[in-house]
């Protein structure tokens, strides 16, 4: 053999044994693929996502390759979740998933817009955070978000019924990093229409969706069908590109960023019309690695918030009791069941049964104030 036949077959191994595996997330109905797909175990942690292509990659393989889990959930807002064993998700070269039938809920909006000073957005939020295994605080309520016309003020938060989980023992956060690890997820004005000084412009292929590549940003618009035949859009961004994926020191501490990503549901079949007016859910997901300065080991963290919008105002005058703390408050303050009520919108999806049941065990509900 030739050396030059011996330098071909050799280059066919390495390509055949080098190539990194990856199974496909499809629609059932289209046989397109999907992006942004949440796997998860069974305790609610993220294992991996899909990526803006709708592919699982080799990472996210060998992780759940070598971790001890027997079941693996995909969960995202248009398709219907289901469940492999590991076994089965490892032997696959493709997931498919079914199309939610989604009926879309009215928002309230008024008055008109002309000569508007502020936007008021008024939803319920909830939002936890889970440290290696253990889901290590909980919140959600009512807020309104106040959005000004002039975009050099900033978004102010005012709660008006809230509740707060904590774990009773267990080590804390490193507060130095300076991420708010429970609190109301605000959307972002960057990703709508509002914002005249935005820095994402859309443009449609052949399959009317719509990508974008900003720095290392990936953000995907689709449109997703509706029951009476209508269209929705849905918006997905991903802040973190494979290479972005490294370790961040301040003050001591550390921190591996993995995942954030943001989606959001707007009530129009235009991309032009991506406005807060339409916006009818937000959902921000961030996964990281966290080691304090003292710590021998990183934590896993995952923070997932999500809000959705029941009411959109136009003000002329700044209302009272706004803030900029978006964080977790440490306290309830509630004076009717509100969470109650969110079941009926017709984007919720209940809690995974992990959180469930820390909230009836392992967490605790701080003092509620208004009692």
């Amino acid at each position: 053999m030739s050396g030059l036949k011996i330098h071909l077959f050799f280059v066919f191994l390495c390509h055949l044994f080098c190539t990194k595996a990856q199974i496909l997330i499809k629609e059932k109905e289209s046989d397109q693929n999907i992006p942004f797909v949440e796997l998860r175990d069974s305790g609610g942690r993220i294992l991996g996502m899909s990526d803006e292509n709708g592919v699982i990659l080799q990472e996210v393989i060998d992780k759940i390759t070598k971790i001890d889990v027997s079941e693996i959930s995909f969960n995202h807002i248009s398709y219907q979740t289901i469940k492999l064993q590991k076994q089965q998700f490892l032997n696959s070269k493709y997931i498919t998933l079914s199309r939610n039938t989604i009926v879309l809920d009215e928002v309230i909006v008024s008055p008109t817009k002309v000569n508007y000073s502020f936007l008021l957005v008024r939803g319920y939020y909830r939002t936890y955070n889970i440290i290696d295994t253990q889901p290590k605080s909980y919140a959600d309520g009512i807020v309104e978000y106040l959005y000004p016309n002039n975009s050099k003020d900033g978004i102010l938060i005012r709660r008006l019924q809230e509740r707060s989980y904590l774990l009773s023992t267990g080590k804390a956060i490193p507060t130095l990093m300076n991420i708010n690890i429970v609190g109301p997820r605000v959307p972002d004005m960057n990703l709508t229409n509002e914002n005249p000084t935005k820095t994402y412009n859309f443009f449609d292929n052949q399959n009317k969706d719509y990508f974008l590549l900003a720095k290392h940003d990936i953000l995907k618009i689709r449109k997703i069908p509706l029951k009476n035949g209508e269209y929705a859009i849905l918006q997905e961004i991903a802040y973190l590109s494979p290479e972005e994926k490294k370790i961040i020191k301040r003050f001591g501490n550390e921190a591996l960023h993995e995942y954030h990503n943001e989606s959001s549901v707007y009530k129009t079949n235009d991309s032009t019309d991506i406005s807060l007016i339409n916006l009818l859910y937000h959902k921000e997901i961030r996964k990281f690695k966290m080691k304090g300065k003292n710590d021998e080991r990183f934590q896993d963290v995952e923070d997932i918030g999500e809000f959705f919008v029941e009411k959109v105002e136009y003000l002329q005058e700044k209302p009272k009791g706004f803030s900029r703390f978006s964080g977790f408050n440490g306290v309830s303050n509630y004076d009717y069941k509100f969470w109650e009520d969110i079941t009926n919108n017709k984007l919720y999806k209940p809690l995974p049964d992990a959180i469930l049941n820390s909230l009836n065990n392992s967490l605790v509900e701080l003092k509620n104030i208004s009692r």
